[in-house]
């Protein structure tokens, strides 16, 4: 009965212990990651140079080093996001219907409709068709 009670005590012990470690752990990483306080230098109207802190968000180094074609085209399917917002497809979507073609695909190689799954409407997806060597809009 002894032997029982120190396994249980033990277990307790090592819960609580493993516990803490990931409570204090969590709490370190979120400190670490959200703001970072800098001082910088700034300008008034009067060319005289002022320090003053400045609580900066510190942002992930994927977002730091997005890539240039992010900026004009969120889901990098080749169309500008304005493209996209002007055709009505979805610019966080490189396939707006889901059908296995890029939206710029079906617009300027296959002619089909990317914010319609089945362009022609014979109950099989634009992809498959392509793929199987059908006609999407027959």
């Amino acid at each position: 009965m002894n032997k029982k009670k120190i396994i249980i005590l033990s277990l307790i012990f090592l819960i609580i212990i493993v516990s803490l470690s990931i409570l204090v752990y969590n709490k370190n990483k979120v400190e670490n990651n959200n703001v970072e306080t800098q001082t910088v230098n700034t300008q008034s109207n009067n060319n005289s140079e002022s320090e003053k802190e400045v609580d900066l968000v510190k942002l992930p180094n994927e977002l730091v080093n997005m890539p240039e074609w992010y900026l004009t085209d969120k889901d990098g399917d080749g169309l500008t996001d304005d493209e996209e917002d002007k055709i009505g497809t979805n610019k966080w979507e490189s396939d707006s219907d889901f059908d296995g073609l890029s939206d710029k695909l079906e617009i300027e190689q296959y002619k089909t409709d990317p914010l319609k799954a089945d362009t022609d409407g014979d109950t099989y997806s634009d992809g498959l068709e392509i793929l199987n060597n059908y006609d999407p809009l027959k």
